[in-house]
């Protein structure tokens, strides 16, 4: 790097360094009979003794930390009126030679933070299905029934004139959430915490129904419950779709429950794990029993006296080899 300035150009000769009283350089007049000079070169400015390597290197270490003090400063100096500028293509003539703004960030220094996308009902932790069809929903008196649920799923496809393209989030975390989202316009029809599910059926094979699954919710109260009807493009899907509310269901059951297994028991292994509900009905006066609200909080249920009851205990296999029920 050569530090230009109205100086003449300096002599390297012993004899003038010798004049200079502890100094490192000498300024030495230009003589009008001096040819060693060409026309076009301008006066420069040198320094004995590698003096100008040095410079340089300095000159850099000044100009690399006077960017790093002004890049923090920079990110305000664009003034608002200076953006609509830019917005338009209307700028002024004034302006066209104005040296453009340049934004030089220091990577040791500067931290960027990267938006993450928006995720309502955290789908990040969802499983998504697609290729479905939502035929609607309707209520049910017996939530955990899977005649009432076949039932359900035939009406449902017969009476659906205008099936429409929805897009289902099965939740991965206990505390996630089953989301229902119309392909179109990209609405949310329902959304309700994966505990709420409480059925799940599909249609038998062999039957119209053999591409439709349902789930049960109870997200409107625990005296009303709801059964929600799907088809699907590929028939396979049903059980991947099964699948994976079940896996939901295990996750929620794991996080409630007191008792955790460490080791997971292999086929071969003696141990089995059930997961056992309990469910107190009550006759409706209709030669029907429905399920008795239940707090959720308090963990007991709201009972009336005089009435014909019945206890409905649901024991379901978790691991280990299928066991055979003989009675």
């Amino acid at each position: 790097m050569e530090v230009r300035a109205s100086l003449q150009k300096v002599s390297g000769s012993s004899d003038s360094v010798a004049t200079l009283n502890s100094e490192e350089f000498v300024l030495v007049p230009q003589h009008a009979d001096d040819t060693s000079i060409k026309d076009d070169e301008k006066p420069q400015l040198k320094i004995v003794s590698n003096g100008d390597e040095q410079l340089e290197k300095a000159m850099e270490e000044i100009l690399r930390d006077s960017e790093k003090v002004q890049s923090s400063r920079l990110v305000d100096c664009q003034s608002s009126n200076e953006i609509s500028d830019h917005s338009f293509g209307d700028i002024p003539a004034s302006q066209t030679n104005k040296p453009s703004l340049q934004l030089i960030l220091d990577p040791s220094n500067t931290e960027i933070s990267t938006p993450r996308p928006s995720s309502p009902g955290g789908e990040e932790d969802s499983v998504l299905f697609n290729k479905l069809s939502y035929l609607g929903c309707m209520k049910v008196s017996s939530p955990r029934n899977e005649v009432e649920a076949l039932r359900a799923m035939a009406t449902m496809r017969s009476s659906s004139q205008y099936p429409f393209a929805v897009t289902l989030y099965v939740p991965n975390v206990p505390e996630g959430s089953v989301r229902i989202i119309d392909q179109s316009n990209n609405v949310e029809i329902a959304s309700f915490p994966i505990y709420k599910v409480l059925f799940c059926a599909r249609g038998h094979d062999g039957t119209a129904e053999s591409n439709c699954f349902a789930f049960t919710e109870s997200s409107h109260g625990s005296e009303e419950f709801q059964i929600h009807v799907f088809s699907c493009e590929i028939k396979e899907a049903v059980s991947r779709i099964l699948y994976s509310f079940c896996t939901a269901f295990k996750r929620s059951s794991r996080q409630v429950s007191d008792v955790k297994d460490s080791i997971i028991p292999t086929p071969d292994s003696d141990v089995f794990t059930f997961s056992v509900s309990l469910e107190v009905k009550e006759d409706d006066g209709k030669g029907n029993f429905s399920p008795v609200p239940k707090d959720r909080d308090k963990f007991y249920f709201k009972l009336k006296q005089g009435i014909e009851k019945k206890v409905v205990i649901t024991v379901q296999q978790l691991s280990n080899k299928e066991l055979a029920i003989e009675r």
